[in-house]
């Protein structure tokens, strides 16, 4: 594989960061064999996620995240999760269908309002959530059957009635809220609402991809 491509970074563990580009159905024999790959402000064509049968992390971040966030849905053996940085999605449904997830971690989406049902998600066991200043329905942490962690960070306003819920449940172990650039009232308020001591490490996607 040609790891001197402009923008284009492989690992030895089958993992590549493709950034500031424009993909095109040319570039899928790349990455047909990948299983964990960043894509961060790149464009990328309708069907393209789907003719990468190997994947099973994905990082998207700016450009990245709009342009694929609607065509996730086809990628079933995905464990892990990671959009961020963008000022235009809005819809994150197609994530209630990813159900071979195990990680999930949103970060800096200024216009969703809402996260999705997940429901159907037995996998996902570790949600991060950061910076979503616009987030005021988080009912749908309540779908999630096995729920074990979640970490948030920053500017956020968590739903203190649903951290009190997922505290009645036995898998629920870890809560973690790093808030710098928020009150402390507001941060001990969500600790004593979800009930639960934080979590001895941070949890990443790189981490559940080491697993």
């Amino acid at each position: 594989m040609d790891d001197d491509i402009p923008n284009w970074k492989f690992g030895p563990n089958g993992s590549a960061v493709v950034g500031d580009t424009r993909l095109s159905a040319d570039d899928v024999d790349r990455l047909r064999g990948i299983q964990f790959l960043t894509l961060y402000g790149t464009s990328v064509p309708d069907g393209f996620l789907d003719a990468l049968p190997q994947l099973e992390f994905l990082e998207l971040s700016g450009t990245a995240s709009v342009a694929c966030a609607p065509s996730l849905g086809g990628l079933t053996r995905l464990r892990g999760l990671a959009i961020s940085h963008s000022r235009s999605l809005i819809d994150l449904s197609v994530i209630s269908r990813l159900t071979a997830l195990e990680f999930l971690d949103i970060y800096a989406l200024s216009k969703v309002t809402a996260l999705p049902p997940m429901g159907g998600l037995r996998a996902l066991r570790h949600i991060n959530i950061g910076q979503m200043i616009r987030l005021t329905d988080w009912t749908a942490l309540l779908t999630v059957p096995n729920l074990e962690s979640l970490e948030l960070l920053n500017k956020l306003t968590p739903d203190e009635d649903v951290l009190s819920a997922l505290s009645q449940r036995s898998m629920f172990k870890t809560f973690l809220w790093s808030a710098p650039d928020e009150a402390d009232r507001n941060v001990e308020r969500a600790i004593n609402a979800a009930a639960r001591p934080w979590p001895p490490d941070n949890v990443r996607i790189h981490n559940i991809w080491k697993r």
